[in-house]
């Protein structure tokens, strides 16, 4: 948990898979709190199954009432085609993009595999 000027972060972007994004959805929902953002990053070295698992963690957080999503990595974008989600291919897009539009007040979980770096947002949140 990292407390910043602008907002409350729940860090988590060292690893991803499957089950550990299910239940860190589940506990960060779990908290009511208002004005929540995720920033979830792809899940990698799943092999094949890759796409399936993506799908299912897409499913899952349309059925949550996050304010705000925020996808990023190869995979999710070329997935969020179906889905009211922001999307960006590269962790700097998403840099790029938060330079120019602040979040704040908000309650943000940030969940990825440590190949996609999404610590790299923490000073622009």
């Amino acid at each position: 948990f990292l407390k910043t000027e602008k907002n409350n972060l729940f860090l988590d972007a060292y690893n991803a898979n499957p089950t550990s994004v299910e239940a860190s959805l589940e506990n960060f929902s779990s908290l009511n709190k208002n004005n929540t953002c995720i920033i979830l990053g792809d899940m990698l070295e799943l092999g094949q199954e890759s796409i399936q698992e993506h799908k299912k963690v897409l499913k899952l957080l349309e059925d949550y009432s996050f304010n705000k999503v925020i996808l990023v990595g190869e995979i999710y974008n070329l997935l969020r085609a179906n889905y009211d989600f922001m999307s960006f291919k590269f962790v700097q897009d998403l840099i790029d993009w938060l330079k120019k539009n602040n979040i704040t007040d908000s309650n943000i979980l940030i969940k990825g595999s440590r190949g996609i770096q999404l610590e790299k947002v923490i000073e622009f949140l």
